[in-house]
């Protein structure tokens, strides 16, 4: 699994970092997300970064 963040609408909120700081950081004012694959323990708490994003601008691939 792989994550990705649209920066036209990320907000910076801290969301996705709060529920997994291995995988997310917040750069430049928005959220940026590792380029490598995701390591299997943590995809529980990207999954939940994705479905509580409050815009919505997290995008999973191989969900």
């Amino acid at each position: 699994m792989k994550a990705y963040i649209n920066k036209n609408i990320c907000i910076a909120c801290g969301m996705c970092k709060g529920a997994c700081e291995d995988v997310f950081s917040i750069e430049n004012g928005v959220a940026v997300a590792i380029k490598e694959e995701i390591p299997l323990k943590l995809e529980f708490y990207v999954k939940l970064a994705y479905e509580y994003c409050p815009v919505h601008a997290i995008s999973l691939e191989n969900f």
